[in-house]
């Protein structure tokens, strides 16, 4: 072993020490000062956490899987005082900091975290009647791509939601599509279902769908604006996980 390769892990020791001993003082201070001072997290207390974030990551960086990463129980308790929009902020500059570092697998087990503070915020900003119809969308976004169990929940209910829509209404003034179905099965549910997804999918040999007034336009675009969103979580989600580390 070398002089220099030597010198370089006695460095690396050294930086890990001071990082390690900056992270946990800053750490116990933070902690000492939210429970003591009540003004402390509208003052120094959101600055202080960041530094907090940073100085972690470079020592989860540091000793790599030696160390003892912060649970999200742990987090979502230093947070709690801030409101959803502070910890969707702070939360989205751990993932940052930690992307930065080189620790990308551990970035990546808070991007559900951060879904889950997004969501809140579209509720918020919903209730205070803030972009109503833009965060409504962007709700349902984060809703049917939080995982895959929500994405395939997400994709049977739409199945479903077009079953009812295109069945024979009951009464005519009710009535706002003109369907001409294909048939595919003898069985009525899957020959139904059958129908809908060569309708969606837009294959030439399809059912027939004619408006018979704008509301059945309205309804028509509105079924297509809601498959292309769910389109685009099954096509773009890695790519948006990936920007969100960079």
């Amino acid at each position: 072993m070398t002089n220099s390769t030597t010198s370089n892990r006695n460095e690396i020791r050294e930086r890990i020490e001071v990082v390690d001993a900056q992270f946990n003082s800053l750490f116990t201070a933070f902690q000492r000062n939210k429970r003591l001072n009540p003004n402390y997290l509208n003052s120094d207390g959101f600055k202080d956490l960041k530094i907090i974030f940073e100085l972690y990551s470079e020592t989860f960086h540091l000793k790599g899987y030696n160390y003892n990463s912060l649970s999200i129980e742990t987090v979502s308790t230093i947070i709690s005082g801030f409101d959803c929009f502070q910890q969707r902020e702070l939360i989205q500059y751990l993932i940052k900091t930690l992307a930065k570092k080189g620790n990308e697998d551990e970035a990546k087990k808070w991007l559900q975290e951060l879904a889950i503070l997004e969501m809140k915020c579209c509720l918020e900003s919903i209730k205070k009647l803030k972009r109503v119809i833009y965060h409504f969308f962007k709700l349902l976004y984060k809703a049917t791509s939080y995982n895959l169990y929500t994405l395939i929940l997400s994709i049977l209910s739409y199945l479903f939601i077009c079953y009812l829509i295109f069945l024979p209404a009951y009464f005519d003034c009710f009535q706002l599509l003109e369907i001409k179905r294909i048939t595919i099965s003898s069985s009525k549910f899957w020959n139904e279902i059958g129908n809908i997804l060569l309708y969606l999918f837009d294959f030439d040999n399809k059912m027939d769908i004619k408006p018979y007034n704008f509301f059945g336009v309205l309804l028509l675009v509105i079924l297509k604006v809601f498959f292309v969103l769910i389109l685009v979580n099954v096509l773009i989600k890695e790519l948006l996980n990936k920007i969100k580390l960079s």
